[in-house]
């Protein structure tokens, strides 16, 4: 099974692209790129990766081009993903910062028992028991509003 390949352009070309180039233009460098990934996958040249220094096992191919490096690789998905309420990261934050449950209901104008109520089913949407642990995943997680 092939991996989607997904085109994001960033930083300085990005600025460039947005400004400058027409959208036919864009399309068909995506049509190029895919054409490149196609290629690497089908002959298998993705060997060339250890001319890149610090190379991953992501990179698909390298090759440096008029003084240019240029780096074909596959994205990697967050290692999880999260979904929780705005009041619920309003929450997490707080209790990063050390804040007390008493403390964070004086901040949001709510009872001590709303906040216990958030952080029992935030708990239970990211499958932790402590305050260390939630703040700890939802640092290492990538977090969505729901």
């Amino acid at each position: 099974m092939q991996a989607e390949t997904r085109i994001r352009i960033s930083g300085p070309v990005a600025d460039f692209a947005a400004g400058e180039l027409q959208d036919r233009s864009i399309a068909e460098a995506q049509h190029l790129i895919r054409t490149l990934v196609a290629h690497v996958d089908a002959t298998g040249i993705g060997h060339l990766q250890q001319s890149v220094p610090n190379a991953k096992d992501d990179v698909l191919f390298a090759v440096e081009v008029d003084g240019i490096q240029c780096v074909l690789s596959r994205a990697r998905p967050p290692a999880c993903v999260l979904t929780l309420t705005p009041r619920e990261l309003e929450i997490a934050r707080m209790i990063g910062n050390g804040l007390s449950d008493k403390a964070i209901a004086t901040v949001l104008e709510i009872s001590r028992y709303t906040v216990s109520t958030h952080l029992r089913r935030m708990y239970a949407k990211v499958g932790v028991t402590s305050r260390a642990a939630l703040v700890a995943k939802t640092l290492a997680c990538h977090v969505t509003r729901s």
